[in-house]
Parts: C-alpha cells; sequence; structure tokens
C-alpha cells in the first residue's frame, strides 16, 4: 500500500504541473501559490501516513522476531534439559541397581514382619522432594447411537514417570514426586521446572487431541468428528500445575494399619537409607539371621521367570553339597565356572553362565548389606 501512495503521489505532482502550465495558458482564477500548497499538504500527510504504517509493520515484524526467538531459545533449552536428563537417569539407574539388593532385602524384612517400618523411618536421610500437582480438565465425553466412545490413557502421567523419573503416589493419583538431587541441576529451581514442563505437556495435550480425533474418526462418530475438528485443543484440555519443595522424613511421613502409596516411593525414599545406621536389638538380629539361613534362591533369584526359579531350586541341593554351601553369602567366594558347570545341567550355557554371575553378585551384595545391619552369618 505504501509503494501505491508513492506513484499516486507522482501522478498528482504531475497533475498540478499541468494545471499550473494550463493556468498559465487560460488565465485561471486559481492562485499559483495554492495549488502549490494543495501540493504540499497532500505529500506531508501521505509521508506521515506512510511513516506510521512502516512503525505498525516494525512492531509487528518485531513481534514476530522476538516470539520466533523465544520460541526457538525454547526448543533449544528442551533439548538441553532433554540430553541432560537422560545422562541423570542413567546416573541413578546405576545407583539404584547398586541398592537394589539392599531395598530388596528391607522389603523382605518387612514382609515378614523380622523389623519395622518405624526401624527404617528411624534413620532416614532428609532429602528434599519435589513434588507436582496436575489438575487437567478431562477430554470431552461424547455419546453417539448410544454408544460411548471407548477411553485411552492420558499421556502426561507417562511423561513424568518415564521421561523425567517422577514417582506417581497411586493408581490415579495426579500427584508426583521426586528426590530434587535426582533431577538435572536446571530442573532444581522451580521456575525453569515450571517453563520446562508447561512447554512439553502443551505438546502433549495437542497429541491427545489429535488422537482424540482420530478415535473419533475410527469409532464412526460422525456427529461429533464434524463437531470437534473445529473446535481447538486448548478450548478443552487446560492443565494447571503446583510445584511445591520440602524435606522428606520420618516426621512427615505416617501410614494407618498398611502403607498405601506405591511401592516406587517407598523403594525411593529407601534409596537415601544408610544401613550402617540402623540399629537392630539384638532379638531383631537373631530372627533376621535365621531367616537368612532359612532361605532359597528364592531371595536372590527375585525377578526371574517362575519355570527357571523352579529348575534353580531343583538344582540347588546339588550346588550346596558340590560347593560345601552352609549359607547364601557363601556363593560369593565360589567360582562362576563351576556354579556354571552345574547349572548346565538344567539350562542352557549361556543361560547357565548369566545365572551363575547373578548368583555370586547377589551373595555379596546381601553379604554386604547384612553386615551393615551388623548381622554376621559365620
Amino acid at each position: 500500500m505504501g509503494g501505491l501512495r508513492k506513484y499516486l503521489l507522482h501522478i498528482y505532482a504531475a497533475i498540478i504541473l499541468l494545471i499550473i502550465t494550463i493556468k498559465s495558458w487560460l488565465s485561471l482564477s486559481i492562485p499559483w501559490w495554492a495549488l502549490i500548497a494543495l501540493a504540499v499538504v497532500y505529500v506531508a500527510i501521505t509521508f506521515i501516513k506512510d511513516i506510521k504504517s512502516e512503525s505498525k509493520e516494525s512492531r509487528l515484524f518485531g513481534r514476530i522476531r522476538e516470539l520466533t526467538t523465544k520460541y526457538e531459545n525454547e526448543s533449544e533449552r528442551n533439548k538441553e534439559i532433554d540430553r541432560k536428563l537422560s545422562e541423570t537417569q542413567n546416573i541413578l539407574h546405576k545407583l539404584t541397581s547398586e541398592k537394589e539388593t539392599s531395598i530388596h532385602l528391607l522389603t523382605q524384612l518387612l514382609n515378614k514382619g523380622l523389623i519395622d517400618e518405624e526401624d527404617i523411618n528411624r534413620h532416614l536421610e532428609s532429602a528434599e522432594l519435589t513434588s507436582v500437582f496436575v489438575y487437567a480438565t478431562p477430554l470431552p465425553q461424547v455419546k453417539e447411537k448410544k454408544q460411548k466412545l471407548k477411553g485411552f490413557r492420558r499421556l502426561y502421567p507417562g511423561f513424568f514417570e518415564q521421561d523425567i523419573g517422577f514417582i506417581r503416589m497411586g493408581r490415579v493419583a495426579p500427584f508426583f514426586v521426586i528426590l530434587s538431587d535426582n533431577l538435572p541441576k536446571e530442573l532444581r529451581d522451580t521456575r525453569t521446572l515450571k517453563a520446562y514442563l508447561l512447554s512439553k505437556i502443551d505438546f502433549l495435550l495437542k497429541e491427545e487431541w489429535d488422537l482424540f480425533l482420530d478415535e473419533l474418526k475410527k469409532q464412526s462418530f460422525k456427529k461429533n468428528l464434524k463437531k470437534y475438528e473445529k473446535e481447538k485443543y486448548s478450548d478443552h484440555l487446560k492443565l494447571s500445575i503446583l510445584i511445591l519443595k520440602g524435606k522428606i522424613s520420618e516426621n512427615n511421613l505416617g501410614f494407618l494399619h498398611e502403607q498405601t502409596f506405591y511401592k516406587r516411593f517407598y523403594d525411593l525414599i529407601r534409596l537415601n537409607i544408610d544401613f550402617a545406621k540402623i540399629d537392630l536389638p539384638t532379638f531383631k538380629k537373631t530372627k533376621v539371621k535365621n531367616f537368612i539361613l532359612d532361605s532359597s534362591f528364592e531371595l536372590l533369584f527375585y525377578g526371574v521367570p517362575s519355570e527357571d526359579l523352579k529348575k534353580l531350586e531343583e538344582v540347588e541341593p546339588k550346588l550346596k553339597k558340590n560347593l560345601n554351601i552352609l549359607n547364601l553369602t557363601d556363593y560369593a567366594n565360589k567360582s562362576e565356572q563351576d556354579i556354571a558347570e552345574i547349572l548346565k545341567e538344567k539350562f542352557s550355557s549361556n543361560t547357565a553362565v548369566e545365572y551363575s554371575k547373578r548368583l555370586c553378585k547377589k551373595a555379596k551384595e546381601y553379604d554386604k548389606a547384612l553386615r551393615k545391619l551388623g548381622i554376621g552369618l559365620d
């Protein structure tokens, strides 16, 4: 439009010159200076309008550049945090694996009633917990031809648990927790964590809406599909988060009759337990010792397929006899090769080697954990 005004200005100036020429010929009564003044006024008005227009365009393009830069910066920030999250989770997986046996031992002792929760919670190291409460509006409940749309799981819980490492406090609870130290340093800042979560979840909400429309199409909900495909996901899928930080210790952890939070939560806080500080009374140490002495391979081979566990228990008597095993921790000092040779009677060579390595490794870890508890099996 600005370019068009410039052409009109040239045309108008030409017309003014033509009129002045004609005036000189025909001796019109219009003063020549009035025509020139009129031309000057027009030029000034056009010039001012062009400046205002260019100013508006400049502000608009400036805002666009600002938003584009913000989006690019946010995208780069999210990529960097994603990379840091991956590194942190790899480190945590290694640490958790090392403590897995100790946690499993504690769980078994608790389940058997050999120790109490108070024995553990008393020595729970105070640690900072980052909690996120999420309130999300549900997807539209649609019904057509007396049929309801089959539901599907929301995506954001998986993002919290799998992508970041939060633990959900219950099966459908909108409450997620994580030890602050288990987050990358960048996400320990509440503002950065909030910005990161909202940015990532917004993409998930858009994806959920696309899945919702796909389901309407697949299940032939034509009337609802026609309605909702014209609407924006942000009109229906809204989400708020509340981030809280606080210390976790025996003072703010309690229960009635039985622990009801997810098992993973208790495993999480037990990672912070220093076994060496758990001071069990003598009668409880005796109970734990007797339990370990009477235990079979089920304690060391937890999580393996039930058929394999059955085979392992069948070959256990021969292992004890041939290798002079008095208790489970004795396997820690035995040859993996000797164990594998006996296990080959029930398993393939590769599986026998795998289980022999596990047996020695777990035996060493149990021996270490028991000694920290002040329990020796000698």
